[in-house]
């Protein structure tokens, strides 16, 4: 399924093959995380931001408080984009100022460029 050439249908593929974990049993959480996150990606891919927004945000309900705190953020940010130009500012600015929480394991060079883009979705909205 990832390497479908089609973006789109691999992305179909990938979203229903992460449904599948979920009704296994007992379900497979993290199986049905990763699969969603890569539809999430082929669908960003295929420049369907909606599905992919979508997917990110789901995939974010299983990695949210699991001290999984780089995936975490990887989703985060990738949710923060989505809804960035989905034009969803309330949700944008949501998303990357989760990412500046104090504790963080990113690096400063990171948290500086969490916190530019924070400040972009502020100046839009």
């Amino acid at each position: 399924m990832t390497n479908e050439e089609s973006d789109l249908r691999s992305a179909l593929l990938l979203e229903q093959a992460a449904y599948c974990f979920l009704v296994t049993q007992p379900p497979m959480h993290r199986k049905y995380a990763f699969h969603i996150v890569l539809a999430g990606n082929r669908y960003s891919r295929a420049g369907q931001r909606k599905h992919a927004y979508r997917c990110y945000r789901q995939a974010y309900q299983v990695f949210q408080r699991r001290e999984w705190s780089l995936a975490e953020d990887h989703i985060q940010y990738t949710v923060a984009k989505q809804a960035y130009m989905l034009k969803q500012l309330e949700e944008a600015s949501r998303s990357f100022a989760h990412l500046l929480r104090p504790g963080s394991l990113q690096s400063a060079q990171q948290q500086t460029s969490f916190l530019k883009e924070y400040i972009q979705t502020q100046n839009v909205s």
